[in-house]
């Protein structure tokens, strides 16, 4: 089973990225893309990929121990950018703010604990960001080198800061009509001195 843990986005933040990505969409983009819509974005601490379903109670246990002591914190979403970068993109993305700390905290707790139960860390650095729209494969350089032009010229959203309360770990089915996700386990976020 395809698996992930993540953090979910809540109404209002979907309904502004709606907004957002349909103001893109009509900006005229110079290439076709691949828009990610907003009901399929989550800001992703780990993706497991392939996860054997006898492994789903060890994960759901390390992922408890990772979040205890968290209090819940705010994420602001707000610079827009381009994987690899700008002058060759495969991946437009809204960046991530969370300047306290604890994101950040909170994603190397969910990689400590999985690596104690013999799963690897990731090899890419977390750069915490929700995917707007990945480049086709067919997109050649200069359209390529043309779209990163035009993405990082559009105007920054102005979205309200969101509350991060709680994590999901998530199963991901990769269907004909898209992609279908199931939450099979949710911890919220309680300061250590608020535990009973």
């Amino acid at each position: 089973m395809r698996a992930f843990i993540a953090i979910e986005l809540d109404a209002p933040t979907r309904d502004a990225l709606a907004q957002m990505l349909h103001s893109l969409q009509g900006a005229n983009p110079p290439a076709k893309l691949k828009w990610v819509a907003p009901q399929n974005q989550h800001l992703t601490l780990y993706f497991f990929g392939a996860l054997a379903p006898v492994r789903v109670s060890d994960v759901e246990r390390a992922f408890r121990q990772a979040v205890n002591g968290i209090a819940p914190f705010e994420i602001m979403l707000k610079e827009i950018g381009c994987f690899p970068n700008a002058h060759k993109p495969n991946v437009l993305w809204l960046g991530v703010h969370e300047p306290s700390g604890t994101l950040q905290r909170l994603h190397q707790a969910v990689s400590a604990q999985l690596s104690r139960i013999g799963f690897a860390p990731e090899s890419r650095a977390f750069t915490p960001h929700l995917t707007l729209a990945r480049v086709p494969r067919h997109v050649n350089a200069r359209e390529r080198k043309l779209l990163g032009e035009w993405f990082v010229k559009q105007a920054p959203p102005a979205l309200e800061p969101m509350r991060v309360a709680q994590v999901h770990f998530i199963q991901s089915e990769l269907l004909p009509a898209g992609p279908k996700y199931t939450t099979l386990h949710i911890v919220p976020l309680i300061p250590t001195n608020a535990r009973g």
